[in-house]
């Protein structure tokens, strides 16, 4: 649910940048406006989701420094991991477009 939040979040900033930004007022800059404003709104939905899920769950969440922990000991793991999952996304990648590409027998 909250990755449908982020698309639509990211589709209406597209199209409020696309809206609110004229050509006429921004110049040869317009573009580049359009792209942050486009940014802009998703990460400020983000970051309303993540103050919105925080204060929501607060009840049931650790203290504070055990979450912390939690999270720097995740972050430590996918710093260690990083390079041997993106070797494995690649070859399950290059599988699965393998497996598209076989013919159907009939």
């Amino acid at each position: 649910m909250l990755i449908a939040i982020y698309r639509k979040a990211e589709a209406l900033g597209m199209v409020l940048a696309e809206l609110g930004i004229r050509e006429s007022f921004t110049g040869s800059y317009t573009q580049a406006i359009r792209n942050v404003l486009a940014r802009v709104i998703p990460l400020a939905t983000l970051l309303a989701l993540a103050l919105l899920v925080g204060a929501l769950g607060s009840a049931i969440l650790p203290p504070l420094g055990v979450a912390l922990t939690l999270v720097l000991a995740g972050l430590i793991v996918a710093i260690v991991l990083w390079r041997g999952m993106v070797q494995m996304h690649a070859r399950l990648q290059a599988a699965l477009k393998e497996t598209l590409e076989k013919p159907v027998a009939p």
